[in-house]
């Protein structure tokens, strides 16, 4: 895999924005805890975005997979992790806030793991030519 992948590409962007924007989302989500309704449209932002990231992160990686013969743990992180953003937004809207809060801190963590999978070298599997 001399050149870089399209696929590998916007894997590593949206699996960085999903994680970037799930730290924020954790933030935001703690200020309007501690200041109640506090930032609450900016959160729903992005959430959005998050979730929208986190999908495209979960195609990406199928892609990924059929060219490459990519990890599957990858996959498999990347695909929970898009499950799990729209879970989130689900439990955000219903609110059910104490469910959404510890699905969100779990949500963070997944999304930062993610993040440094894709972005290390470990996301081909070991019969899959290397550089």
């Amino acid at each position: 895999m001399k050149e870089k992948s399209v696929w590998l590409s916007v894997l590593q962007l949206s699996a960085g924005v999903a994680a970037l924007a799930g730290v924020v989302q954790l933030l935001l989500g703690l200020i309007r805890l501690l200041w109640v309704g506090a930032l609450s449209q900016m959160h729903f932002a992005v959430a959005v975005l998050t979730m929208v990231a986190s999908i495209l992160a979960g195609a990406a990686a199928l892609g990924f997979r059929r060219a490459f013969n990519a990890n599957p743990n990858v996959v498999w992180l990347a695909l929970l992790i898009a499950i799990a953003s729209v879970a989130q937004y689900g439990l955000g809207e219903a609110g059910l806030r104490t469910v959404h809060m510890v699905i969100g801190i779990l949500f963070a963590i997944g999304a930062a793991a993610l993040a440094v999978a894709v972005y290390q070298k470990p996301y081909l599997s070991a019969e899959a030519p290397s550089e």
